[in-house]
């Protein structure tokens, strides 16, 4: 976990960091808040991305789950 943490934040800018982490299904909120704010980015930003990026994919896992 700590080495897939370590990848994102040094080849990808934060924000995208912690929107991929939060669409990883077994980490989502929880780890995508803890890369947030150990990266040091402000709480309500991290919550805002973290939130869109758990969301997002559940309109295609509806309609291509069937």
């Amino acid at each position: 976990m700590q080495a897939l943490f370590d990848f994102l934040s040094q080849h990808v800018s934060a924000d995208l960091a912690v929107f991929l982490v939060s669409m990883i299904p077994l980490i989502e909120l929880r780890g995508s808040v803890i890369l947030g704010t150990a990266i040091g980015m402000p709480w309500l930003r991290v919550l805002l991305i973290s939130l869109i990026g758990n969301i997002l994919p559940i309109p295609f896992i509806l309609l291509l789950g069937e």
